[in-house]
């Protein structure tokens, strides 16, 4: 039986971690909440995706106007409350970055699904521009959160799929990202908080790297939405660590 919510909730638990990081970085940042429409218009347009590909006729066809109805709305409020004109170009920057990676999705390469992650932490730029963060808050924000949701697809990856070339991604991946954290803070373009957090990604990477062995070894696998829930769960300390970062050092 086709329901509602096979219409139109995707199945996807990755796509909601992309929103959460969106949301938990992009609304701190701000000095209000005018870049909450564009999280609605965001929620929106991944459900008439889904609605789209369901390809459920007549209810299709009905969530597509609603949910197309409700993007158009956070836009409109969007452009009513946002402080200044700079998030039209953070929005811009995410659209093209997801749909670039919607179009080398079929072939489902780690790469794609880092873009479309590069464009959520896009829309978190957007977001926190739209609610009054100084500019380069939004930077290295979205920034951060791009560099966490690339190096987070072939940790996950490492954990669903025996190919041994996935933990050796994952923690070139991490380290990349550290190293260059460090490197960032020692410049002075980045708050001390920053390579903190992705110092601490470093060793998390590596103590669930360090496990795959006897994860693959054992007869009870994790299974990806375990994997989801947990990733879930440690987003909120990448946001928490961003935002902080930004606007409790001395930046």
């Amino acid at each position: 039986m086709v329901t509602w919510r096979s219409v139109c909730v995707p199945r996807e638990h990755g796509v909601w971690g992309l929103l959460a990081g969106a949301a938990l970085v992009g609304l701190p940042l701000g000095e209000h909440l005018a870049g909450l429409p564009l999280l609605l218009t965001a929620a929106a347009l991944v459900c008439a995706r889904q609605a789209w590909l369901a390809q459920a006729g007549s209810r299709s066809h009905i969530a597509l106007l609603g949910l197309g109805t409700v993007a158009i709305a956070g836009l409109i409020l969007a452009a009513a409350y946002a402080a200044g004109q700079t998030w039209l170009i953070w929005l811009g920057l995410a659209g093209a970055l997801g749909i670039l990676g919607q179009l080398a999705q079929p072939g489902r390469p780690w790469w794609a699904t880092a873009v479309v992650g590069t464009a959520f932490a896009c829309l978190g730029g957007a977001v926190a521009s739209a609610g009054g963060a100084p500019l380069p808050w939004a930077v290295v924000g979205s920034i951060a959160l791009a560099a966490h949701f690339m190096a987070s697809v072939p940790l996950v990856r490492a954990q669903i799929r025996p190919d041994a070339r996935w933990p050796r991604l994952a923690l070139q991946l991490h380290a990349c990202c550290a190293f260059a954290a460090v490197a960032g803070w020692a410049a002075d373009l980045l708050p001390s908080g920053i390579p903190l957090l992705f110092a601490i990604g470093l060793v998390r990477a590596c103590l669930i790297v360090g496990k795959r062995t006897t994860m693959f070894a054992s007869s009870t696998r994790i299974t990806p939405a375990a994997i989801g829930r947990r990733e879930m769960a440690w987003l909120p300390v990448v946001a928490a660590g961003v935002v902080l970062g930004l606007r409790g050092g001395a930046w």
